[in-house]
């Protein structure tokens, strides 16, 4: 009977001892905010996320994430402060040089040792979705990158040698910071390149 009441004493604690943050955001977005099978919540990587809107992304998510609605799970109050967390930087800041890059590789095979492809996967049949920060990059026909308020792609023609790009947004404003994204993106690689807009 003693140790049924101990029980009952300690296992709220262990419960109710983890933060809004630990108990429904760590496990995709990692424990130190840097990211996992969810995108890094850091104030660098949001800074074009409004807090309002970050608060909406918790309450309400999106469609095409894999991130829960927690509306129902959270207060406003627990959403305002999870806003607030990920608004403030990570102590200590992350580093993220060559060395730590160089060290971060996981070699899956020797290229020697490989006699044939690992997989039965068609290459041709393959795209990925990345989610950072407020956009989603899809690789399946070009680069298309989804914002919350509109979208941008760059591909090859597919009848002539020239990128085709596409844009369009719900508003002037936010047509224009998408294509300036994508002119600053295509300027790294070529800084001679004419653009039409």
């Amino acid at each position: 009977m003693r140790l049924l009441i101990l029980l009952a004493l300690v296992i709220p604690t262990w419960v109710f001892s983890e933060s809004p943050y630990e108990r429904h955001c760590a496990s995709c977005h990692g424990a130190d905010r840097l990211g996992g099978m969810g995108p890094a919540l850091l104030p660098e990587s949001l800074a074009r996320l409004k807090k309002p809107e970050a608060a909406r992304m918790i309450r309400d998510s999106r469609p095409g994430v894999q991130m829960p609605a927690f509306a129902s799970t959270l207060s406003a109050k627990e959403i305002d402060a999870l806003v607030e967390l990920l608004y403030s930087p990570v102590v200590p800041a992350p580093k993220w040089g060559a060395a730590e890059i160089r060290a971060s590789r996981l070699e899956q095979a020797k290229v020697k040792e490989l006699v044939k492809p690992a997989f039965a996967a068609d290459p041709l049949n393959l795209f990925v979705v990345v989610e950072a920060g407020d956009h989603h990059i899809t690789t399946l026909d070009g680069v298309r990158v989804d914002y919350p308020k509109g979208w941008g792609l760059v591909r090859a023609s597919n009848t002539t040698p020239v990128l085709v790009l596409r844009f369009e947004a719900e508003t002037e404003e936010e047509l224009k910071r998408i294509q300036e994204v994508f002119r600053a993106q295509l300027y790294t690689v070529a800084p001679d390149l004419t653009l039409p807009f």
